[in-house]
């Protein structure tokens, strides 16, 4: 009887998690210098730190994470999840209908969603969205609370 192994190696921030010797999955995690992080043809898991940090997820669909620096965060094929961070990050999907998400920081981000049919973006008022995003919800914060409902968009 043929036995496969499964093993799950964690060696200086890569996790690398292989079944019968083919890789299934990575997770990648940054330091807290400037780190290029770049994943497999696999579905990975990209967590950047702190500095400006290039991240790439090549093939598959990818999850990146920009930290706490000035990013440049790429998806490549794949449909990919992109999550901006605090920084001016640039954000691009590429191939894939991903979703991307810069919202939440004062930062302006830029935001290029790419070849995908179905590419999503959250952004602020102040992030940049370049091309190809086919739709886009901007995200408000108020800066003090309110207690009026908005208005129905069906009237009353």
């Amino acid at each position: 009887m043929r036995r496969r192994a499964l093993l799950i190696l964690a060696t200086m921030g890569l996790g690398v998690l292989l079944l019968g010797g083919v890789a299934l999955a990575d997770t990648i995690d940054g330091t807290s210098g400037t780190d290029d992080l770049v994943g497999t043809d696999k579905a990975d898991v990209i967590h950047a730190s702190g500095g400006a940090d290039y991240l790439s997820g090549l093939a598959a669909a990818d999850v990146l994470y920009a930290g706490a620096g000035n990013d440049t965060v790429v998806g490549r094929e794949g449909n990919d999840r992109i999550y901006g961070n605090i920084g001016t990050d640039m954000l691009f999907g590429n191939e894939g209908n991903d979703t991307i998400n810069s919202a939440g920081d004062k930062a302006s981000d830029v935001v290029k969603c790419g070849l995908g049919e179905a590419d999503t973006a959250y952004v602020d008022k102040i992030d940049r969205v370049e091309e190809n995003c086919e739709t886009v919800y901007l995200l408000v914060r108020s800066e003090k609370p309110t207690s009026e409902e908005p208005e129905s968009p069906m009237g009353s």
